[in-house]
C-alpha cells in the first residue's frame, strides 16, 4: 500500500475489494453504484484517510466546486460581511470559495475575473459602476451573479440594493428629530451607490423644501477627519445642524475629527451613515446608520448563483434590499444613556 499521506484511489479501491471505477463513481458521486457498495467504498476511503485529488476530480465531475467571489476592496466591516455570508452559503452547498479584489480600480475588473476562468463554477461579483455584462460573462464563461446599486442596467441576475431610498429615509429621519439644516458627505463621484445616494438626499431635501449642501467625499476615514475643521465652523455658525455621511467610514472619522473640535453630538450637530457596520453600534456615540444585512445579501447571491449552476428551472432573477433605520444617539439623545449602559456592562 502507498506510504501514509500518499493514499491514491487505487489504495481505496484494494480495501473495499472493487474496480478503480467503482470506487472512483463511489467518491465522486457520478454515475450508478448501489448504495451498499458506496457505503463499503466511503468507509475505505475514510479509514485510509484518502483525500481526492483536485484535478483529477474536476475532469470527472466538470466541476470545481469553488464559487469565485469578486470585490472592489477586501478592508473594512463592509465587505467582511458579505464574504461572512457568502462563504456561510457556499459550504452549504459543497462549495469553497476563491476570494479576489480589483482594487476599487475599474480598469482591472476584466484581469480580475479573467484569473478565475476555469478555476470556478460560478462567481459573485460587486460593482459600484455600469458594467458591459455580455463581457463579463463571455470572460468568466461561467454563470455570474452581480451586486449592485439597483439603477443598474443588469443583464445578468442581479442582487439590487435601493440606496437612494435609503437616503430619503436618513433625511426624514434627522427631519424627524427637529433637523432642518441637513448637509451631506457623499461618496465618490463614480460610485453609482453613492450617486444614488445623493440623489436621495436632493429628492428628499426637495420634497421638504428645505436646502441642500454638499460635500464631495470618497468612502475613507481619513476624508471625514478631515472635513471636520471646516464642517464644524458651519455648525458653529449655525449654517448646519445634521449631517447624511455617504457611508460608516467617513462619519466615524467625522465624530473622531468633531471630538477633538470640542462638537457635541447629536446637540451641536446629528449624524447618520450608511452600510450599518458592526462598529456601528460600538463607537461613542453610536452612529445611526441605514444598512442591510450584509451577510443576508451574501448568502442570498450563493443561493441564486447555485440555481444557476444546477440549471435551475425555478431562477430567481432579482433579489431586492432596502436599506432600513438603525437610531442610535448620534442623532436621537434620548438613546445616549441607554447605549452608556449597554457598553458599561461590556466593560465588565
Amino acid at each position: 500500500m502507498s506510504r501514509q499521506g500518499n493514499v491514491t484511489i487505487k489504495d481505496v479501491a484494494k480495501r473495499a475489494k472493487v474496480s478503480v471505477a467503482s470506487a472512483s463513481r463511489a467518491i465522486n458521486g457520478v454515475g450508478r453504484i448501489s448504495q451498499e457498495t458506496k457505503d463499503r467504498i466511503l468507509k475505505a476511503a475514510q479509514e485510509l484517510n484518502y483525500v481526492p485529488h483536485f484535478g483529477a476530480r474536476s475532469l470527472i465531475t466538470k466541476k470545481n466546486n469553488i464559487i469565485g467571489v469578486l470585490l472592489p476592496d477586501l478592508y473594512g466591516e463592509f465587505f467582511s460581511e458579505i464574504v461572512r455570508g457568502i462563504d456561510y452559503a457556499a459550504r452549504l452547498g459543497g462549495f469553497n470559495i476563491l476570494l479576489s479584489s480589483y482594487h476599487n480600480d475599474e480598469n482591472e475588473t476584466k484581469t480580475a475575473i479573467a484569473a478565475m476562468r476555469g478555476r470556478v463554477d460560478g462567481m459573485v461579483a460587486m460593482f459600484p459602476f455600469e458594467t458591459d455584462d455580455d463581457d463579463l460573462r463571455n470572460t468568466l464563461n461561467a454563470p455570474m451573479v452581480k451586486i449592485a446599486n439597483s439603477s443598474s442596467k443588469a443583464k445578468i441576475p442581479l442582487i439590487a440594493i435601493d440606496n437612494a431610498d435609503g437616503a430619503k429615509t436618513a433625511i426624514k429621519h434627522l427631519y424627524d428629530c427637529g433637523k432642518r439644516k441637513i448637509a451631506h458627505l457623499s461618496g465618490p463621484k463614480n460610485n453609482l451607490e453613492a450617486s444614488d445616494r445623493m440623489r436621495g438626499y436632493r429628492e428628499a431635501m426637495d420634497g421638504l423644501e428645505l436646502k441642500t449642501n454638499i460635500f464631495e467625499g470618497d468612502f475613507r476615514e481619513e476624508t471625514g477627519f478631515n472635513y471636520a475643521p471646516a464642517i464644524a465652523r458651519l455648525v458653529k455658525d449655525g449654517a448646519i445642524d445634521a449631517i447624511f455621511v455617504g457611508n460608516d467610514t467617513m462619519a466615524i472619522g467625522l465624530i473622531n475629527g468633531f471630538k477633538r473640535l470640542g462638537i457635541k453630538i447629536p446637540d451641536d450637530v446629528a449624524l447618520i451613515g450608511f452600510d450599518n457596520t458592526p462598529v456601528a453600534s460600538y463607537i461613542t456615540p453610536g452612529l445611526s446608520s441605514m444598512g442591510v444585512d450584509m451577510a443576508t445579501l451574501g448568502k442570498r447571491a450563493v443561493e441564486i448563483l447555485k440555481q444557476l449552476i444546477n440549471n435551475d428551472d425555478d431562477l430567481q432573477e432579482e433579489a431586492h434590499f432596502t436599506p432600513v433605520l438603525f437610531p442610535r444617539s448620534s442623532s436621537v439623545a434620548k438613546l445616549r444613556e441607554e447605549e452608556m449602559t449597554i457598553q458599561e456592562n461590556l466593560a465588565f
